[in-house]
């Protein structure tokens, strides 16, 4: 790219940034604790561990190393998920080991994203209308949720679009470089999260949508699966069982069925209708011609295959139903739509004024402010954290849902320093698994004690000397462990005390929930 072209891209990226900067302060996310989401707790300790393995256990056994800090702070995900945020991230960490820094790198990601949209658009679309898109992306309510939680889909994304321009870069140029490129590129998001195999559609699909048949003739077009079976498929074979453990209990029907009726009540909200009006006639543009015979462009023919794969995934694999997995593909969605703008039969300069009228209408339709707003663990924590000073070691227990556990576990772990993780200064102990059994989704769920007296026994024998109890969970998510904990703690022998309650605020708890802080003094020896 000429000095000149690229001064203005370099002049919007910044610009970009400070705006996404402002939007994540003004998200309040930088002042809330973790665990606005299910995952992002897990995802933030996922790659604090890895962090302090690089600057603390370097040289040992790395598998060894997560046995341990999961033991302390059960909220490790690697093996549920891929190792390729969790590197990005834990690099990101090194310097300082603040939540706030994750927070920055959804940031960059989206800067990143942004500009590499830019890249593939403006040669088909001019660079006005490039940008109208990139921003259209960035806006739409399931990246801009993204923006403000620790989590994966915002790299995927960015890497199925860096996979699909290198692809792209093939079908022009045959090169085995390129065919390379996109392998590395698809391993790469492969490994980040398990639905970049979304990308394995591509090559093949391309392949059917130009009738380039000849290409599979190219030694060079095989290439592309070198990357993905020598660096991604060993650890989706390791993995299969864990990850299996997150699947829902449907078969492929089943779920097939159900994320059919789900997802069409999700898209108007996640694009908006006028939107999602124009991506299915665009993609109904490009496949009623292609059908009567006809050759799709390769531009066209790579995003269509993305956005197809992608489709596929989402209704065939029954990992659950969620608008975040849109993410990755609302490039190809609205890349589509901006070119079919761009086939209207109008003077060329309100072709070219059409994505910016596109971008006011989709913002007037589906765009909201990233919200971040959860508060009252990191303030418990500290309070167990400061009396537990006197004290060689520290073993707690967490009683909550999902997020509320893993909340504690995280803001815990990002409060000390890495000596302290790493040298077993701190246990935190799972309720829902000291005191309950279940599968990674809660399925199966059986509580270990019915009485109050042997679950006090087992504490004491434990060594659990602070109790975490959140009354923040509604009643459906609340389980029989929980209310037999909240009696055996509050009973006038049972040599607890309630030392602090801290008000809960997280999405789904009603106003006026609490976090309450136990605790028990242990005899000196």
């Amino acid at each position: 790219m000429k000095a000149s072209a690229l001064r203005p891209n370099l002049t919007a990226s910044f610009l970009l940034t400070v705006v996404l900067a402002m939007l994540l302060w003004q998200s309040g996310a930088l002042q809330s604790d973790l665990g606005a989401d299910p995952d992002e707790p897990a995802h933030a300790v996922t790659a604090l561990m890895l962090r302090d393995y690089l600057m603390e256990g370097l040289g040992g056994s790395p598998l060894a190393f997560a046995r341990a800090y999961y033991d302390h702070f059960p909220k490790v995900a690697l093996g549920h998920y891929p190792p390729g945020y969790y590197l990005t991230a834990a690099i990101v960490l090194l310097p300082a080991a603040h939540p706030e820094a994750l927070l920055f790198l959804q940031v960059v990601l989206l800067v990143l994203l942004a500009v590499a949209t830019v890249r593939q658009a403006t040669p088909h679309l001019g660079a006005g209308p490039a940008w109208a898109a990139a921003l259209m992306v960035l806006t739409l309510p399931p990246l801009m949720k993204l923006s403000v939680l620790v989590m994966a889909d915002l790299q995927l994304a960015l890497l199925c679009l860096l996979a699909a321009m290198a692809w792209s870069r093939f079908l022009a140029s045959g090169s085995a470089r390129d065919s390379l490129a996109f392998g590395l590129l698809a391993a790469a998001a492969i490994l980040t999260k398990g639905s970049g195999l979304m990308l394995a559609a591509v090559p093949p699909l391309t392949v059917c949508f130009t009738r380039r048949w000849i290409s599979l003739r190219q030694p060079a077009w095989w290439l592309a699966a070198l990357p993905v079976a020598v660096l991604a498929a060993p650890w989706m074979v390791y993995s299969a069982g864990i990850t299996g453990e997150g699947m829902a209990a449907q078969s492929v029907p089943e779920f097939f069925v159900h994320a059919l009726a789900e997802y069409p009540r999700l898209l108007p909200h996640s694009l908006g209708w006028p939107l999602l009006a124009l991506g299915g006639w665009a993609v109904l543009n490009l496949a009623v011609p292609w059908l009567r015979g006809g050759r799709l462009g390769d531009g066209e023919a790579v995003l269509l295959a993305w956005l197809a794969g992608g489709v596929a995934l989402m209704l065939l694999v029954p990992a659950g139903v969620s608008s975040r997995y849109l993410a990755p593909l609302l490039v190809p969605l609205v890349l589509l739509s901006v070119q079919a703008l761009g086939r209207l039969p109008v003077p060329a300069g309100l072709r070219l004024s059409l994505p910016w009228g596109l971008l006011g209408v989709t913002l007037a339709t589906a765009g909201v402010l990233p919200k971040k707003q959860v508060s009252g663990y990191e303030d418990v924590v500290a309070r167990a954290l400061a009396g537990a000073d006197s004290e060689k070691s520290a073993r707690w227990l967490v009683a909550s849902d999902a997020r509320g556990e893993g909340a504690v576990v995280a803001e815990a772990a990002f409060a000390m320093d890495g000596p302290a993780r790493v040298g077993g200064r701190l246990q935190v102990l799972r309720a829902s698994k000291e005191l309950a059994s279940s599968d990674w989704l809660g399925r199966g769920y059986r509580a270990a004690f019915t009485d109050a007296a042997a679950l006090r026994a087992h504490l004491k024998q434990r060594g659990v000397t602070w109790i975490f109890l959140d009354d923040g969970p509604p009643p459906e998510r609340r389980q029989a462990h929980q209310a037999l904990l909240a009696e055996a703690v509050a009973a006038a022998d049972s040599g607890w005390q309630l030392v602090h309650s801290e008000p809960v605020v997280r999405p789904g708890v009603p106003a006026g929930k609490s976090l309450r802080l136990f605790h028990r003094e242990e005899p000196k020896p």
